[in-house]
């Protein structure tokens, strides 16, 4: 009998420690709670995440939020951490936020009007399964644009860098806008999987008006130096990208392996200055593939056969399409 009541003892300790790690912590603009609800809800996103632990979510509601003063500040989201944005402040379910009608913004502008000061990389996360989130936030005017190695936050991903070199990085970003958002390569997010392995799912994501320097307006993903980039697009929309190669994506393997799959996603607007308004498969080879399944592009530049993609081992699924309009 003691054995058995032993267990269940053990069991229920084991019950409420996880509901206690399980929380949720409220956050909005100017407020000075302690995070427990919407009522006592934190002011700083930066202490949220800094208190937070895996299985938590944080509930962000709609404004302005800057990582810092100084341009290497960046929302870093704990492995197994969910962050949702989108709320008016009062809502008990995230069924019934809404994140267009409350824009919840991760913004890298300090300092002086102009991108020249801003962040280096508004938000960034490192190893970590699915069950780490993004989900309805609008990331913008990152500016990773500073002379570095060539996986250094300061020239890589202005708008987000999920780092899969130090152990594989798998989140899952959902209902996100990454806008204005400038850097040498990946205008808008670094995937790196550069000796270890990245494989983010995006679904339902917006890559408008991003900029790169040299190599992937929006999208940078890097299985180079024996790596592993498998990076999944879902009902995904990429306009007005721009970058030297890849206007929207670019996907690279070296002597890695570089999986990059876009499904009913649309590519509309984007320019490359040399090669692959679309995606630009970089050094590619049996180890790069693009699978493209039921995809749209319209009007990329260069305008002619490089402008949906370059590459030398890149595959369309049957359901591929291309529109000029």
């Amino acid at each position: 009998m003691k054995q058995v009541n032993i267990a269940i003892v053990i069991g229920l300790m084991l019950i409420v420690g996880q509901t206690q790690a399980q929380k949720v912590i409220f956050v909005r603009p100017d407020a000075q709670g302690d995070g427990s609800s919407w009522s006592q809800a934190l002011g700083s996103l930066q202490q949220a995440l800094a208190q937070a632990q895996a299985g938590d979510q944080i509930w962000v509601a709609a404004g302005i939020y800057r990582p810092g003063n100084q341009r290497e500040a960046s929302f870093f989201i704990p492995a197994g951490v969910a962050l949702y944005g989108g709320f008016a402040g009062n809502e008990s379910s995230l069924e019934t936020r809404d994140p267009e009608a409350h824009p919840t913004i991760l913004s890298g502008e300090i300092g002086q009007p102009g991108i020249e000061d801003n962040v280096y990389t508004v938000v960034t996360i490192g190893a970590c399964g699915p069950e780490t989130r993004l989900d309805g936030f609008i990331i913008t005017l990152g500016n990773a644009f500073d002379k570095a190695s060539e996986t250094d936050a300061r020239r890589c991903g202005g708008g987000l860098y999920i780092d899969g070199s130090k152990g594989a990085a798998a989140p899952t970003i959902v209902h996100c806008v990454f806008r204005e958002n400038t850097a040498r390569v990946g205008g808008a997010v670094y995937l790196n999987g550069q000796r270890g392995q990245c494989a983010p799912i995006f679904e339902y994501c917006t890559f408008a008006s991003n900029k790169a320097g040299v190599d992937g307006g929006a999208i940078y993903s890097d299985a180079r130096n024996n790596g592993s980039a498998k990076p999944v697009f879902r009902f995904c929309t990429f306009q007005d990208n721009e970058a030297t190669y890849g206007g929207a994506i670019v996907n690279a393997a070296g002597n890695g392996q570089c999986e990059l799959r876009a499904e009913q996603s649309v590519f509309k607007h984007n320019m490359a200055l040399a090669k692959g308004g679309g995606i630009y498969d970089l050094h590619a080879s049996r180890r790069c593939r693009t699978i493209l399944s039921d995809c749209v592009f319209q009007r990329n530049l260069p305008d002619d056969h490089s402008q949906v993609f370059m590459g030398y081992n890149s595959t369309n699924k049957q359901l591929y399409r291309l529109e000029k309009r």
